[in-house]
């Protein structure tokens, strides 16, 4: 059963256009997926499902569940489960493309995460790899052999990659041939360097081990600047967590319970010509809409973090479940104590 999911997965994958097929290659490869083909096939199987079962639920869920009873008083979902078959189809399509839109985000975030993850993981290892080559260059092993002594399974990453190359320079390549293949499984932007560095060291027959040792400390240089300017940043983005968490329910709280005591002061003693005209916006369209404002704006608060703190957009994602709980949690309990407060000015 296995081998005939694979062989499913990996047939709509060859059925994509080449282009297509390279950049998928490219981008898993850098993930660190093994098999991406299998992986990849079965991901999109899964979209499928999903944007089906989506697209038949106005027709099929929906119906069932007003009959039941469960979906209570919602008039929308009530609504949508009486309109014709036209409206429903538009409906389960808009539905299908939103929840297929949000599946492929989650893997394109996923799969971005775990590249620059891999990435980090090899930058941080890379000056200690460089000087064990370099300790064993000094110790009289040839470089091709410093190398290969060098994969060690403390490296991650590197030590496959070294194994990989190791294998194709006793075979078809030479070893500044096969040096290039690490390019194409980690897109590391120091290890490229360091690589090209190395390349030119063995064409040239220069001292090898003192420019291994010299790109090894240049790289700690960079790493500990990269680690100051991160902790400069952090004011930041504890200035951004706040303004979400406390400022953004603040003001909407203030909303909705402004629009919830303004019939209350509109039925007090009449003023003439100076009463309150009726409100066209209820209370629970503002407590709607500010739930709506509270997701997108954590939402673009997180990116914004994940580029302040790491470079990286996608990076905040990891940080938004946890600032729309908070947001969420500090909304509810400032609407409550507001309430109580204003409920008490108002008995007054």
């Amino acid at each position: 059963m296995d081998l005939k999911k694979r062989y499913i997965s990996v047939n709509i994958i060859e059925s994509l256009p080449a282009m297509a097929d390279m950049c998928l290659n490219q981008e898993l490869n850098y993930a660190g997926i093994e098999r991406w083909q299998s992986w990849l096939g079965r991901r999109i199987l899964l979209l499928l499902g999903i944007f089906s079962v989506a697209l038949i639920f106005p027709f099929t869920a929906l119906p069932l569940l007003a009959q039941s009873g469960m979906l209570g008083t919602d008039q929308l979902l009530l609504d949508i489960a009486k309109l014709s078959l036209p409206f429903k189809f538009a409906g389960g399509l808009g539905l299908a493309v939103v929840v297929s839109g949000i599946y492929i985000s989650v893997l394109y975030f996923y799969v971005s995460i775990r590249k620059v993850n891999r990435n980090n993981a090899v930058d941080q290892i890379l000056p200690d790899f460089l000087l064990m080559i370099s300790a064993n260059i000094r110790a009289g092993m040839t470089p091709f052999q410093a190398f290969k002594a060098a994969a060690r399974p403390e490296f991650g990453p590197l030590e496959i990659e070294i194994k990989r190359v190791a294998t194709r320079s006793l075979s078809t390549d030479s070893f500044t041939g096969a040096l290039k293949l690490i390019e194409t499984s980690i897109d590391s932007r120091l290890l490229r360097m360091v690589t090209k560095f190395f390349e030119q060291g063995l064409k040239s027959g220069g001292r090898i081990a003192e420019l291994l040792e010299a790109s090894a400390s240049e790289i700690r240089d960079m790493q500990e600047l990269k680690r100051e300017l991160a902790i400069s940043t952090k004011t930041y983005m504890i200035f951004l967590a706040f303004i979400v968490v406390l400022g953004l329910p603040m003001m909407l709280s203030v909303s909705t319970q402004f629009l919830k005591s303004f019939p209350k002061m509109d039925s007090g003693p009449s003023l003439g010509i100076l009463s309150a005209p009726a409100l066209a916006i209820s209370p629970e369209f503002v407590a709607n809409v500010g739930y709506l404002c509270i997701l997108l704006t954590t939402f673009s608060v997180s990116l914004v973090i994940g580029i302040i703190g790491e470079g990286k957009f996608f990076y905040g994602v990891r940080y938004y479940p946890i600032l729309l709980a908070a947001t969420l949690i500090s909304y509810a309990v400032i609407q409550s104590l507001l309430g109580s407060f204003l409920g008490g000015m108002m008995v007054g």
